[in-house]
């Protein structure tokens, strides 16, 4: 219901409670609104109306003095509110004052509106703000901090609004309840309770004295009155602003201050000049830094820490290389966030991260190996884990669980709904536990097990036939429909279209691309069935305790696989969602936001664009994001910090010939060593050629079944290739750590899969 009618049914019943026309008036955001003055209010369709103590129309406790009065259950009133609010859709509160401030008020700022031949008394914007002069003291009181806040925020946009009227009567009014109070509400007792907020979030609070958004590094002037060189576009924060400091002002990105209000000298300056202002933060200079980067929002009011970069404590902990994989920048942002939630879902510590980027997709991982957050604290737990059969149970019901959730938020996601994006990030985040369990799992299990069959001889043959993993990777059920398709008369292009509908998302991963109808026609032409070698049981005899870890490798493997399929899908399915809010805000595609957090994209679909385009510049060439908590990450484009972190921690070969790993599938082969990275380098793959990868995936198969035999850096008796090994019976030798540092194109290897040795001939 509109407005004008709510008032006269309000009206009416006001009558029904004895309250006639003089006894009562509107105040507040809808009197504002009558006035001229539209804000946005934090509650829609609700009144405020405000009447004398002694003639509220029930019973009022003897100790209270003035402010909203609740209506009592069972009576009366309560009956005809209830009536109200079904027929109207609105609610209204009831302030009650007392006799002699509302006789003021209505005797001088009270007019009668004229809605439908009906008059309705409304306060005016003057006596508005003559309430709030004397209301104003009690609110630090009665009401929360944040409530405190968001009323100053009201303040502040009708502030706003009449200086767009030129109303300076009212500006005068607002301006100076404005400075009067607001510092008080923030006063000293505050201050600590500011530290504690700031400490639990990165943000601090003050008054927007111009509007705007800026991203910066802050440089801090501790004396206004002997400023430092002048330093161009950075954020400008000082405890107060004095005319000396108005070079460093007009070449600055925005200023925040400790000190001063609407009327401060920061405030005055920055709107003359058009500067992004933030003043009365009351600790900006305490809490921030010289080289923080910070997000200045003044349309809101705080300033956020984004990071606090020191490299010397970075470089001095335990980190280890341990993968890379290509992943966008807000896939790695999710994993620290909510690593530890996630990982609490399993039972499992958290591990803490770094990661360097090339080219927002090529990612190194590392793990920090010790300590409270290191990966060998996780890899005990893992282990404790894995020895109860009731655990495998779980994470497969879980498993299974997480992917058709991850897959039913992917559908359901629209371009312009932030909080649909909102749950799909934070739910990928949680699931991102999946792949420490996959990879850390395939690894512990492969050790036990070599452990375990150290003195068998047959140890190939029995893994290779225990660790089948229970159903059929996508790209072997592909390989199974082509098989089918040979030597049959066929519409090659509907074929194609149908297989394409079915496994397209097969390369995807992260960031891959899918495969199209010409893809598959491509597949389908050129297709040779391969035989397969049939396992048959070993006859030699191994204990219930290696029996049952094998069988584990083997659930791990089909978990891996299943985990794959269920990421790479999502990943697809988003991709039309992002390009639709990458080119609302003026970037390319789905591939600009490889660059960006998750936090970053949840900006733009904020609306709060101003600074994307400038961090994706920044790191199109290389960055890192790491743990600055347990849960929170910073990332940095410091080019000579990366240099030093990799020569300490990146893996080298430093002259080695020969490298030693885990033996997949036994044989032995010699050829030319081939660096595969991906796709791209697929064409210079020939028959015979020694594979060499970090790792491989489902679109490595076609070069696989040409290869004389595989070596990878990672993984263990689960992973893709020792898979793929076995079904093709080709040599493999798995986890090296070094073998595409070692190894270059071209050199003669020879590779000894019985022993799990490789060595440069």
């Amino acid at each position: 219901m509109n407005l004008e009618i709510t008032l006269l049914k309000l009206k009416k019943l006001l009558n029904n409670w004895n309250l006639g026309g003089a006894d009562w008036f509107l105040v507040l955001h809808y009197a504002d609104k009558l006035n001229g003055y539209d804000i946005k209010y934090e509650r829609d369709e609700h009144l405020h109306i405000m009447i004398p103590t002694d003639l509220v129309p029930w019973r009022v406790d003897k100790d209270y003095k003035e402010g909203e009065v609740s209506i009592p259950a069972n009576t009366k009133q309560a009956v005809d509110f209830q009536k109200f609010i079904k027929e109207t859709g609105w609610d209204f509160h009831v302030l009650a004052v007392n006799r002699k401030l509302f006789d003021k008020l209505k005797n001088k700022h009270v007019v009668e509106r004229d809605i439908h031949r009906e008059e309705i008394p409304v306060i005016t914007m003057e006596g508005n703000f003559v309430y709030w002069r004397y209301s104003v003291p009690m609110w630090s009181k009665q009401l929360s901090r944040d409530s405190v806040l968001r009323r100053f925020a009201w303040m502040d946009a009708l502030l706003e609004k009449a200086r767009e009227k030129g109303d300076g009567k009212i500006v005068k009014m607002a301006e100076d309840l404005i400075n009067r109070f607001k510092p008080t509400v923030d006063s000293s007792k505050d201050v600590s309770r500011r530290m504690r907020d700031f400490e639990r979030s990165d943000k601090l609070f003050g008054i927007s004295a111009f509007k705007g958004k800026a991203v910066g590094v802050v440089f801090k002037v501790e004396n206004s009155d002997r400023p430092p060189k002048v330093e161009k576009n950075k954020i400008l924060v000082a405890k107060l602003i004095s005319p000396k400091l108005l070079p460093h002002i007009l070449v600055s990105r925005a200023v925040v201050t400790d000190e001063g209000g609407l009327a401060s000298h920061a405030a005055i300056v920055s709107r003359e000049l058009k500067k992004i202002c933030i003043v009365g933060t009351k600790i900006a200079t305490k809490v921030l830094k010289d080289g923080d980067m910070v997000w200045v929002d003044a349309n809101n009011g705080f300033v956020q820490k984004i990071f606090s970069f020191r490299p010397s404590p970075i470089l001095s902990l335990p980190w280890r290389y341990y993968i890379s994989r290509n992943v966008p920048l807000w896939h790695d942002s999710l994993q620290i966030s909510l690593g530890k939630e996630g990982c609490e879902r399993y039972g499992l510590p958290c591990i803490l991260h770094l990661r360097t980027h090339r080219h927002g997709e090529e990612a190194d991982f590392y793990y920090l190996s010790g300590g409270k957050y290191g990966r060998d604290r996780f890899s005990a737990a893992l282990a404790k884990k894995l020895s109860r059969p009731d655990f495998i149970k779980f994470i497969k019901k879980q498993f299974k669980k997480d992917c058709a959730k991850l897959l039913r938020l992917a559908r359901s996601l629209k371009s312009d709904s932030q909080p649909a994006l909102s749950n799909f990030f934070h739910f990928y985040g949680l699931s991102e536990a999946m792949l420490d369990i996959t990879s850390l799992g395939s690894k512990l299990l492969t050790d036990k097990v070599w452990e375990l069959l150290a003195d068998n001889r047959d140890r190939q043959s029995i893994a290779a036939y225990y660790t089948r993993p229970a159903g059929l990777a996508p790209m072997q059920k592909l390989e199974r429909e082509l098989g089918k398709l040979c030597c049959k008369k066929i519409d090659i292009k509907k074929e194609a279209e149908r297989l394409r509908k079915r496994y397209s998302w097969i390369p995807v991963n992260f960031v891959g691309e899918p495969w199209g109808a010409e893809e598959f026609e491509k597949k389908i032409i050129e297709h040779e069935i391969s035989s397969r070698p049939k396992l048959k049981k070993p006859g030699a005899k191994i204990s219930k305790e290696a029996e049952y870890y094998l069988r584990m490798l083997s659930d791990i493997a089909y978990f891996n696989e299943f985990r794959k399929a269920a990421f790479s899908r999502a990943c697809l399915i988003i991709r039309p969602k992002l390009d639709a809010l990458a080119r609302e805000h003026g970037l390319l595609s789905w591939r600009d936001f490889n660059y960006l957090t998750h936090d970053e994209i949840l900006d733009l679909a904020k609306n709060k664009d101003g600074y994307q385009k400038k961090l994706i510049e920044r790191r199109s060439g290389i960055c890192f994001i790491a743990n600055k908590t347990v849960s929170k990450y910073f990332v940095s484009e410091d080019l000579d910090f990366i240099r030093k972190f990799e020569r300490k921690f990146k893996p080298k070969s430093g002259g080695v010939k020969e490298i030693h790993g885990t033996p997949a599938h036994g044989g032995k082969a010699a050829g030319v060593a081939k660096i595969i990275n991906g796709p791209v380098d697929f064409d210079k793959f020939r028959q015979g050629d020694i594979l060499i990868a970090k790792m491989t995936s489902v679109d490595f198969i076609p070069i696989m079944k040409r290869a004389g035999a595989f070596v990878t850096d990672e993984g263990g008796l689960a992973c893709h290739a020792a898979i793929i090994s076995r079904e093709y019976d080709k040599p493999c030798v798995v986890g090296t750590g070094l073998a595409t540092v070692v190894f270059r194109d071209g050199d003669i290897v020879e590779v000894d899969a019985n022993a799990g040795v490789v060595r440069k001939v």
